[in-house]
C-alpha cells in the first residue's frame, strides 16, 4: 500500500483530492500537543485535517466513504458540523451527534494508531504535509492500521457500530474470516450511507 493513498472526489463542478492515511505514534504525547500540532501544519498550507483513532476504522475505504458523503452534505446544506473535517469524523462513525462521533474516533492520549483525511488542491500539496506531519508529531506511516486484521479489532468495530453476527451471517457466503472482515466493512460502509438519508 502506498504511504497515501490519493483520490479525487467530484462533486458537482468541484474536484477534490483527498489523501488517506495511517500511521503509529512513536511516543505518548498529549492529545493537545497532537491535535494542535497537526492542525498547525494544515492551517499553513491550507488543508484540511481530520485524525480519528484507527482501531475502528474498518479499511482506507471506510475513511474515503465518509469523506465523500461530508463533502456531498456541505454540498447540498445538510451538514451537521460546521467543519468539513468534523463532518467527516461524523460520517466516519456513522453517529448523527459530534459528541458521540468523537467518543468513537475522537484521539485520545491512549490513540496509538491513527488514521486520517487530507483534503486539498493536489498530490503534491497532500504528499508534503503528510511528510511533514509525520516528521512533526513522531509518527510512522504504517497503512495497514486502516484495514481489518484481526477478530479483536473486527469485534471492537461490531461494537461500535452495533453489528451483530446474525447480520454477518446474513451478509456472508463463507465463514472464512477475511471474507467475515469484508463484509464487517461493507456493513460499517452501509451504516455510513444510511446517515446521509437520515433526518
Amino acid at each position: 500500500m502506498a504511504p497515501l493513498l490519493i483520490f479525487d472526489i467530484i462533486i458537482g463542478e468541484e474536484q477534490n483530492t483527498v489523501g488517506i492515511f495511517g500511521c503509529t505514534l512513536s511516543s505518548s504525547q498529549s492529545t493537545e500537543f497532537l491535535l494542535s500540532r497537526s492542525q498547525r501544519l494544515a492551517d499553513a498550507v491550507k488543508v484540511t485535517l481530520q485524525l480519528v483513532d484507527a482501531k475502528r476504522i474498518a479499511g482506507h475505504l471506510h475513511l474515503l466513504f465518509a469523506t465523500n458523503h461530508a463533502l456531498q452534505a456541505f454540498h447540498h446544506g445538510t451538514q451537521r458540523a460546521k467543519t468539513v473535517g468534523m463532518e467527516i469524523l461524523r460520517y466516519t462513525a456513522a453517529q448523527r451527534q459530534i459528541a458521540r462521533a468523537l467518543d468513537l474516533f475522537g484521539v485520545t492520549r491512549s490513540t496509538t494508531q491513527l488514521g486520517g483525511v487530507l483534503l486539498g488542491d493536489s498530490q503534491g500539496t497532500l504528499l508534503s504535509i503528510y511528510t511533514q506531519l509525520l516528521s512533526e508529531i513522531g509518527a510512522q506511516d504504517t497503512p495497514q492500521v486502516l484495514e481489518i486484521s484481526t477478530r479483536t479489532k473486527a469485534e471492537e468495530i461490531q461494537c461500535a457500530f452495533n453489528i451483530s453476527d446474525v447480520e454477518i451471517g446474513a451478509v456472508s457466503t463463507s465463514k472464512d474470516t477475511l471474507s467475515q472482515f469484508q463484509v464487517i466493512a461493507k456493513l460499517v460502509y452501509e451504516r455510513c450511507a444510511l446517515l446521509s438519508i437520515e433526518k
